[in-house]
């Protein structure tokens, strides 16, 4: 898929700007575009070398303001990411960091792209029936969308995290990728890709009003003072 839309090979993409009930055809309402941009885009960190997925998950972290939570690279011995773990309820990713010492660190994820959150309890029904207590203590918890009010609100109804829950759009995430592009080597060949993915369907940052025409309103067409009528109610 990433290589088909870098080159331009497949419009399937085109899809994911509409919402889900802007679809009129049954098939169509029934594909589930977060798992396939989750596949898509994090799908490939499954198959690289620790040393090369730890780069992606501190850059994005740092990105997002945390970046003293993962211990060094040296001393690496693995990671093991699952998708749709089961377990009471369903976060999308659970990622596992363990070093030769034995430490570990774990990423519980909840992405979403063009739907709410399922019920307003969704985030903290992972974080207290997923993750063991013992686990809580190395884990943060990470809510990945295109807009992250959702959850905002989850947070501000009751905070069970503290400082471990962290609100990550999908343009931190490009620009963490816009980063990594630059690396000559598997890691970088598959941010460029995945990046372009993301600029394809819609996630850019706001470049101004600099392509409006500055000629729409010629400065003499403006009087020196401006009235209006004072609304009568």
């Amino acid at each position: 898929m990433l290589h088909a839309s870098y080159k331009k090979k497949s419009g399937i993409y085109k899809r994911y700007y509409k919402r889900a009930d802007d679809f009129s055809g049954d098939q169509e309402r029934n594909i589930h575009r977060e798992d396939e941009i989750v596949s898509t885009i994090i799908g490939p960190l499954d198959f690289f070398e620790p040393a090369s997925a730890y780069r992606f998950w501190s850059n994005l972290l740092k990105n997002a303001g945390n970046s003293d939570f993962l211990l060094p690279e040296s001393g690496l011995k693995s990671i093991g990411i699952k998708f749709w773990p089961f377990k009471v309820v369903e976060p999308d990713a659970h990622v596992t960091f363990e070093w030769d010492d034995g430490q570990q660190r774990i990423l519980i994820i909840e992405f979403k792209w063009d739907t709410k959150l399922s019920g307003g309890q969704q985030l903290h029904d992972q974080w207290r029936k997923y993750l063991e207590k013992n686990d809580r203590d190395k884990a943060l918890h990470l809510f990945i969308a295109r807009e992250i009010s959702s959850g905002i609100e989850a947070r501000n109804e009751e905070d069970i995290w503290g400082n471990r829950l962290l609100l990550i759009s999908w343009l931190q995430v490009r620009t963490t990728l816009e980063l990594l592009k630059t690396e000559e080597s598997g890691l970088g060949r598959w941010a460029e890709y995945a990046d372009n993915f993301l600029h394809r369907v819609g996630i850019n940052p706001f470049k101004g009003f600099e392509h409006i025409a500055t000629d729409c309103i010629q400065q003499g067409d403006i009087p020196s003072f401006l009235f209006w009528r004072q609304s009568k109610n």
